[in-house]
């Protein structure tokens, strides 16, 4: 299991003020999907993803969202912290809309900021490793 810090020191935080918090690394599901011996299809981290690679992400995000709702709605979660590089404002939007449909209060980070573009252009291949936002501002 691989951790990104923030969200592993946020998760902290919140969980000693006795909040039950957990964190959900799509990355972790991703590997479970995929198993040991089976490689990230080429295109997968990148934006215009062939066919195959965005039905693969749908279904890993699918079971990501399936354990948050069933930890928020049956083993009484109360800070669901979903991990993931997700480069489009329009996709942070849409993920945003799916969890209200479900009354899970949404606070995303960086919620309205497209960099996919920029970060793909100045670095080719750097969504494979997670990206930073260009002068960390966030709108």
């Amino acid at each position: 299991m691989r951790f990104s810090p923030y969200p592993v020191t946020y998760c902290a935080k919140v969980t000693r003020l006795g909040v039950k918090t957990r964190v959900f690394h799509l990355g972790d599901y991703r590997r479970a999907t995929m198993g040991p011996d089976m490689e990230v299809p080429e295109d997968y981290f990148f934006i215009n993803a062939s066919a195959t690679s965005v039905m693969l992400r749908q279904k890993i995000l699918k079971k990501c969202r399936e354990d948050i709702y069933a930890w928020l709605n049956h083993e009484n979660g109360q800070v669901a912290i979903y991990d993931a590089v997700n480069p489009l404002a329009s996709g942070r939007r849409s993920l945003a809309k799916e969890f209200q449909k479900h009354d899970v209060q949404v606070s995303l980070k960086c919620l309205n900021l497209d960099v996919a573009d920029k970060i793909q252009d100045a670095f080719p291949g750097v969504l494979r490793y997670r990206p930073k936002y260009p002068g960390g501002k966030c709108t």
